[in-house]
C-alpha cells in the first residue's frame, strides 16, 4: 500500500496546464452538431407522419366509398358495413355543413376621408339643338 502512494508522489504534472485546447473546442461542436442534426431529422420525420396520416383518411365520401366496394366484394359483412355507412353518415353530414357554410363577405373598404355627396338625380333633357334643325 505504501508502494502505490510512493508511486503517486512520484507522478509528474505538467509544469503548465494548456489555456485552450483545440480539440476539446472540436469535440464540442461535433456534439452540438450531432445534436441539431438529430432534432431536424426528428422534425422531419414527425412533419412525414403527420402528413401521411391525413393523406390517408380522406373525406368520408372516398372511405364509404372504399368499405361500399370492400363489401361488394365479400371482404365485410352486412353488419359492419351497416355500422362503418352508419358511423361516416354522420361524419359526412358534417364535412357537408362545414362546406356548406359560406364564409361571411368581408366588409367593404372605405376610405378614410368622408365620402362625397353623389348630385341629385335629375331628368335627363334633350341636348339643345343648334343651327335651323334640318339635317
Amino acid at each position: 500500500m505504501g508502494s502505490v502512494w510512493h508511486r503517486m508522489g512520484s507522478v509528474s504534472l505538467p509544469a503548465q496546464l494548456p489555456a485552450w485546447d483545440p480539440r476539446l473546442l472540436w469535440a464540442t461542436l461535433a456534439l452540438a452538431g450531432a445534436i441539431l442534426v438529430g432534432a431536424a431529422i426528428i422534425t422531419l420525420v414527425d412533419r412525414w407522419r403527420k402528413q401521411a396520416g391525413q393523406e390517408a383518411q380522406g373525406t368520408a365520401n372516398e372511405q364509404l366509398a372504399q368499405f361500399r366496394l370492400l363489401y361488394e366484394q365479400g371482404a365485410l359483412s352486412q353488419e359492419e358495413f351497416d355500422r362503418i355507412r352508419a358511423t361516416l353518415t354522420e361524419r359526412l353530414r358534417q364535412e357537408m355543413e362545414v362546406q356548406a357554410a359560406p364564409a361571411p363577405a368581408p366588409p367593404p373598404i372605405m376610405d378614410q376621408a368622408a365620402p362625397t355627396p353623389s348630385p341629385p338625380p335629375t331628368e335627363a333633357k334633350p341636348p339643345p339643338q343648334t343651327g335651323n334643325g334640318q339635317a
